[in-house]
């Protein structure tokens, strides 16, 4: 293989939660969860190129989310992954939108490229520190640009609840595009 899946070298040096190659964080001051996926190269699974694991109806990541989300109670979820974010919602047959659509957010580091796109009331972001390269919009997509790029998620509490502002910002701090995904998937 090309890529190991496991992710060993890294995990040698960094503590993950979960299995350290898929995990969840809640939040509770902000009734957030963050949900990481190993999704990525989705296209190379069963080559020597591929570098996630399986995330078909009987695997055990696609089991395992499906578990996370339905224990989401009053959070807000945040999922990040590393492949295109249209690609994900149809992954399968299908069968990962269902879940998606229980997110307010999700992440993506798919390409050289930032990107927002808005489907089934989530907000689906992409972000390259490399913004400039090819770039594969989402059907779905409402701003696009090639330029460096991070995403910046703000909370804030008030009396009239949590706040959740999702930003995508230059590397010299200039707000791109910005769009509030307080409301939204199920809370």
């Amino acid at each position: 293989p090309v890529y190991d899946i496991e992710a060993t070298a890294f995990r040698r040096a960094f503590a993950l939660p979960d299995p350290g190659w898929m995990w969840s964080v809640d939040v509770p001051a902000f009734s957030l969860r963050f949900v990481a996926l190993d999704l990525h190269h989705t296209r190379d699974i069963g080559t020597t190129w591929q570098s996630c694991h399986a995330y078909d109806a009987k695997s055990e990541q696609y089991r395992w989310y499906r578990r996370v989300t339905e224990q989401a109670a009053n959070r807000r979820m945040v999922t990040l992954y590393n492949a295109q974010n249209n690609a994900v919602r149809g992954l399968a047959g299908g069968i990962w939108r269902p879940l998606l659509k229980r997110n307010v957010l999700c992440v993506a580091g798919f390409g050289h490229f930032a990107e927002r796109a808005e489907a089934d009331g989530v907000t689906y972001l992409n972000t390259s520190l490399i913004g400039r390269g090819d770039r594969y919009p989402d059907p779905r997509s409402k701003f696009l640009a090639s330029e460096d790029n991070y995403v910046l998620l703000t909370a804030t509490r008030s009396a009239d609840g949590v706040r959740l502002v999702a930003s995508i910002k230059s590397l010299d701090g200039r707000v791109l595009d910005s769009v509030d995904v307080t409301g939204g998937a199920r809370q």
